[in-house]
């Protein structure tokens, strides 16, 4: 289901990456992306997306307010299938580190609110457990401890 839309939106990268900038975003654009961007860093967390994980990511999007009214669930979507899409295109280990490292680094930068980083550290956590396992595994409890860090 989510696969489908994710690769339509695979080739408007480029475009989207300008249109939502850091820069370019208010203090509540900035906590959405916050959120979807936790959702995105679990979904990869491991370096693989799962069908499972996309869709739990694509039911978090669509089951918070604040992303929905803030970006609406479509572009919402396409925020996340980008994110998504740039750790899935990292060439090597390295490459995925520094774009883990940004992402978690903007989501740092733009986000104040003590709620807000609850929030963002719950769906982490949530998100953890969307392996077809079940369970979090080594490198899903690395990236949340990561996402804690920067939201402490």
């Amino acid at each position: 289901m989510f696969m489908d839309f994710y690769e339509s939106l695979r080739n408007k990268a480029a475009e989207l990456a300008t249109k939502y900038a850091p820069a370019a975003l208010n203090n509540e654009k900035r906590f959405a992306k916050g959120c979807i961007s936790s959702a995105a860093l679990m979904t990869m967390a491991d370096g693989n997306a799962e069908p499972s994980e996309l869709d739990m990511g694509a039911q978090f999007i669509s089951g918070i307010e604040e992303i929905k009214n803030t970006f609406g669930e479509e572009e919402a979507n396409e925020i996340f299938a980008l994110q998504v899409s740039n750790l899935q295109d990292t060439a090597n280990p390295a490459m995925f580190t520094m774009a883990v490292n940004k992402m978690i680094a903007e989501m740092k930068g733009g986000i104040e609110d003590p709620a807000w980083k609850s929030t963002i550290v719950s769906i982490a956590e949530t998100m953890g457990s969307a392996n077809s396992n079940g369970i979090a595994g080594p490198d899903e409890e690395a990236m949340i401890g990561k996402i804690k860090i920067a939201m402490a």
